[in-house]
């Protein structure tokens, strides 16, 4: 369909923060995401990033290999 994914949370406290990201991580997988998108001020754009909106303060930044992140080790050791 050629959309983008960018991981976000709506937690309305502390203890909410990430909550369901491990499931979300599932999800993704069984949904065959290859690639997860991420936002970066401007000033720390690298090759291959793309600028978003109008005011170019902000570039989203390609994942490709998401799963093998640090993130999730770092993640399934707090749960």
């Amino acid at each position: 369909m050629g959309g983008r994914i960018c991981l976000s949370d709506d937690s309305h406290g502390i203890a909410q923060v990430g909550l369901n990201y491990g499931k979300m991580k599932s999800y993704l997988e069984g949904m065959d995401v290859k690639e997860i998108w991420h936002l970066v001020p401007a000033e720390e754009r690298q090759d291959g990033d793309e600028v978003v909106g109008n005011r170019g303060r902000v570039v989203a930044g390609r994942m490709a290999d998401w799963t093998g992140h640090g993130f999730w080790a770092k993640l399934q050791d707090r749960i």
